[in-house]
């Protein structure tokens, strides 16, 4: 069974020692077995790594019943599975899985690490893009965020009307989670094309002070140099 395989991969990898530091810097939010990033997708690529790729139905029965135990470790073990196998996915399972895992012992640990496989589903399949507007009008600030971040690392590959329509509808938010997403939406886009980020941040004085902060620094910190 895989995640009896993960678990007692991840057990034999784990020092407890560490574990109450990775729970602090949660804000002990959630139990931690100890075990580092490298160290645990060197684990959990023991296990997936002969594997061939499952189909959708079976990445999220395995993603949920990751993200169902109690150590933080396992819910990040699914979003590296779900980033592994990122092609089998597409706009229904982000619907029906990715969504509850996004609101489901949320914090932006988990949230910002399935960034990457919402990014390249959203990227691969156009229908999945509707998927980001519902998000961007939901009341769970998570999933607003996950809308507001998706494109984070495309920069000038982002589709720079879709980043600038789901900035605008939050720009006034001062809830610090969805503020440093727009921020960080724009800045991150700012280092292709920082003349757009500068007329959308006139065009918008409702900005919140964090977001035209972060959106801003990167051009900022060029016109100092």
């Amino acid at each position: 069974m895989l995640l009896l395989r993960i678990r007692q991969e991840l057990e034999k990898a784990a020092n407890p020692g560490i574990a109450p530091a990775m729970s602090r810097y949660m804000r002990d939010q959630f139990p931690f077995l100890g075990v580092p990033t490298p160290v645990r997708r060197a684990a959990t690529r023991r296990v997936l790594g002969r594997m061939a790729a499952p189909d959708a139905g079976v990445i999220a029965r395995w993603s949920r019943r990751l993200w169902a135990e109690p150590e933080r470790e396992f819910q990040y073990v699914a979003c590296d599975l779900l980033a592994r196998w990122n092609r089998a996915l597409d706009h229904r399972f982000l619907a029906e899985t990715v969504e509850a895992l996004i609101i489901s012992k949320s914090w932006w640990d988990s949230v910002d690490a399935l960034r990457p496989t919402v990014m390249a589903v959203v990227q691969r399949e156009p229908g999945a893009v509707n998927q980001m507007y519902k998000w961007i009008e939901s009341e769970n600030i998570w999933l607003v965020r996950s809308a507001l971040m998706h494109q984070l690392t495309l920069r000038g590959g982002a589709d720079q009307r879709r980043l600038f329509e789901l900035c605008a509808r939050h720009a006034k938010d001062t809830e610090f989670f969805v503020a440093k997403a727009v921020g960080w939406a724009l800045r991150d886009y700012s280092y292709s094309d920082p003349k757009a980020v500068l007329s959308f941040v006139a065009r918008h004085p409702e900005l919140s002070p964090l977001a035209r902060r972060e959106a801003l620094k990167v051009i900022k910190r060029n016109r100092i140099a």
